[in-house]
């Protein structure tokens, strides 16, 4: 992996490092889309303990779901 620090000179890795960036965002919004649609069909849930539970879990998928973007935008 090419480190991120480094200025890439060759045009061939520039475009293949905008394609991974492209290719990365396009997946955490696809991830965060799938993530609303979990979250509004658990607030369906009647049993609070298992509502509960499952939204603990989504928020852990939040937190790395920010670390994600975070990461990506240092692409």
């Amino acid at each position: 992996m090419i480190p991120v620090d480094v200025q890439i000179q060759n045009p061939r890795l520039k475009s293949i490092q905008a394609n991974a960036k492209l290719t990365i965002d396009h997946a955490i919004a696809t991830l965060e889309q799938t993530h609303r649609q979990i979250r509004a069909a658990i607030q369906k849930i009647g049993d609070a303990s298992a509502r509960a539970n499952l939204e603990t879990s989504l928020d852990l998928i939040e937190r790395n779901l920010e670390l994600a973007k975070l990461k990506s935008s240092c692409l």
